[in-house]
């Protein structure tokens, strides 16, 4: 027999529901970004919730530290073929704390030769060494080793590491700059200049390989849009990107105040397209709690807090598009609601199409889940709903992949409860949802988007602080993302007061995950037009393959140039058929850098990039 519920009680449930899902414990315009204190001592907890790596991946970098940024997605990871066998090997670097209260150190790790080892990248009596970032570093004097920057006592710090034994270049070099959580690049094609900014907006540059560092200009320096002297908050890191051929230099951040004429409270860019000779800003998002503003994001009715936790992550693709994500906490009209609530969606933007767009699906950015349990109440550290946004291109800039953490669910998203780990009771100890690590991709240059996976999802355990690697593996029609994570096994974050407690079990995973891309392959599809397609595998290492399509018979050559205009390989020199063609290049005899590679067929002309990675 068919049990029916009388009407009155599906209203009830439906209305219950329904003001539970709206109920705020938190006015979310209090919240706030809270810097950690790296010496709070936490208890150490026995018997954690995870004592191996559940996730997938290779264990990486032991360590009880479970905070891995302010405000700015770090560079952690890079991609390098380190025994020759033409695939990219991961670097990285990570803070490692074993027992609470010991220093800290910065490490350098890598996962090549069928091991995964770990050296500390700086001089052991350096001390405490916090937040590196890493580069892989192509052309100049210090073609083919790796730089790595972290901050010691409220300066920065940097060591080059050998990338053929494995180990840091000694001695050790002595020259510091700024202050706290450096950012840097370095500019193979210019001889190796090093840029560098710290949490003081200062640009310092080196150019006699990290020897010495000069202070050159600050951020917004030459912009009438601007006016750090109003500032009411600014960013704790100022990260620095580039694209590979050095162009395009960027820094990105929420600043609070400086805006010189309507809304105060910026997103800015700030950076060069001329490799460094001229800087220019860019204001491409405004708004906080205090200063709220609608119809900045395309497919949601959101105002974003931008300055309220300042998240920001994203690369610049070898095109010179900048791809953004940002924590877009804020509030809005949730779900064609009449009332205004707090929202918790994933945002990105790019510099090609200049619009934000909300990544997350709707059902993941409400206010609680519920069943009771709030956002508000029940983030861990800074990790405030959909946080910590990551971004890798593609060589073309047309695949773009992102990820971010955000609430674990113990059943379908959007129609169940947030997994919550309660606390264990103790004086430094609270509730605190588990996170999974999400990922969403585009095909089109970030124009429009496939579904959103769960890429790290284990029931009961934290993984959070996803980091990519800026370059999709793209071969044929499979694309590859590198990235690292880190799983908690103490849910919270050590470094806050009440953030739960030290696990020395704590580890930064590496994984990859591979999928299909859509095609239109067709066999019988005639060829009507003159095309050169992007090289693959792009890097390289020594060879890669062309391909170009003719519409018509034509005089074809197709040369390879360097950097300077130098021609360095013919490819092709022929008359050819119309139709589909390939060529390998074999760049044994070349030294790794960026190049050049141009097709003439008739009236029609092409050049594209490639990267040589040895």
């Amino acid at each position: 027999m068919t049990r029916r519920f009388p009407i009155y009680m599906i209203l009830l449930v439906f209305l219950t529901s329904f003001s539970l899902l709206f109920a705020q414990s938190k006015n979310v315009k209090d919240l706030r970004m809270q810097l950690p204190n790296p010496d709070f001592h936490a208890p150490t907890v026995e018997g954690s919730t995870v004592d191996a790596p559940t996730g997938g991946g290779d264990a990486m970098v032991w360590t009880g530290y479970d905070y891995e940024t302010n405000n700015a997605t770090r560079r952690m990871l890079d991609l390098v073929d380190l025994d020759g066998d033409g695939t990219p090997d991961p670097i990285m670097v990570a803070m490692k704390r074993d027992v609470e209260g010991s220093t800290r150190h910065v490490v350098f790790g890598y996962k090549a030769f069928g091991v995964v080892d770990t050296v500390n990248a700086f001089d052991d009596a350096l001390t405490p060494v916090g937040w590196g970032e890493i580069q892989f570093c192509v052309g100049g004097p210090m073609d083919g080793e790796a730089l790595v920057m972290a901050h010691v006592g409220g300066t920065a710090h940097h060591s080059w590491i050998d990338l053929v034994n494995l180990t840091p270049v000694l001695p050790f070099p002595t020259a510091t700059f700024g202050g706290n959580w450096p950012s840097f690049v370095y500019l193979g094609s210019q001889d190796g200049t090093i840029i560098g900014i710290t949490t003081d907006m200062t640009f310092y540059i080196s150019d006699d390989g990290g020897a010495t560092f000069n202070a050159a200009f600050n951020i917004g320096d030459g912009d009438p849009n601007v006016d750090f002297a109003l500032a009411s908050d600014t960013p704790a890191e100022n990260p620095l990107r580039k694209s590979y051929d050095d162009n395009v230099i960027a820094t990105l951040g929420c600043f609070a105040g400086v805006g010189v004429s309507g809304n105060p409270d910026v997103v800015y860019w700030y950076g060069s397209t001329d490799g460094g000779a001229t800087w220019f800003g860019d204001i491409i998002g405004v708004g906080s709690a205090d200063f709220p503003e609608y119809g900045q994001v395309v497919n949601r009715d959101y105002a974003p807090y931008f300055n309220n936790f300042d998240q920001v992550g994203y690369d610049i693709d070898p095109t010179g598009v900048t791809h953004v994500m940002v924590n877009g906490y804020g509030e809005g009209l949730y779900m064609g609601g009449a009332d205004t609530v707090n929202v918790y969606p994933m945002l990105y933007w790019n510099s090609n199409h200049r619009q934000w767009m909300a990544v997350t699906d709707e059902a993941m950015e409400a206010p609680d889940d519920g069943f009771g349990n709030t956002i508000a109440d029940n983030y861990p550290g800074n990790g405030i709903g959909n946080a910590y946004g990551t971004v890798a291109t593609s060589w073309d800039g047309q695949v773009v992949f992102v990820m971010w953490q955000g609430p674990e669910w113990t059943g379908e998203i959007g129609n169940s409860a947030y997994n919550i780990y309660p606390g264990d009771g103790g004086a430094n100890t609270g509730p605190s949802y588990y996170t999974d690590i999400y990922y969403r991709a585009s095909e089109d240059g970030g124009a429009t988007w496939g579904p959103v996976g769960i890429i790290e999802g284990d029931a009961g355990v934290q993984e959070s602080y996803p980091v990519l690697a800026a370059d999709l593996e793209v071969v044929g029609d499979q694309a590859t993302a590198h990235y690292i994570y880190y799983i908690d096994p103490i849910p919270g974050t050590s470094l806050f007061a009440g953030g739960n407690g030290f696990d020395p079990n704590g580890v930064w995973m590496y994984n990859t995950y591979t999928w299909t891309l859509a095609t239109s392959v067709d066999d019988d599809v005639v060829v009507d037009k003159f095309e050169l397609e992007q090289n693959y595998p792009n890097p390289f290492n020594p060879a890669t393959t062309i391909k170009y399509t003719l519409a018509e018979q034509s005089n074809v050559t197709l040369k390879v140039y360097d950097m300077l205009g130098n021609e360095v390989a013919t490819l092709v020199n022929a008359t050819q058929q119309a139709g589909s063609h390939q060529v390998n290049f074999d760049a044994s005899n070349l030294a790794s850098g960026l190049y050049l590679y141009t097709i003439k067929a008739g009236n029609f002309t092409s050049t594209k990039k490639m990267m040589l990675l040895k």
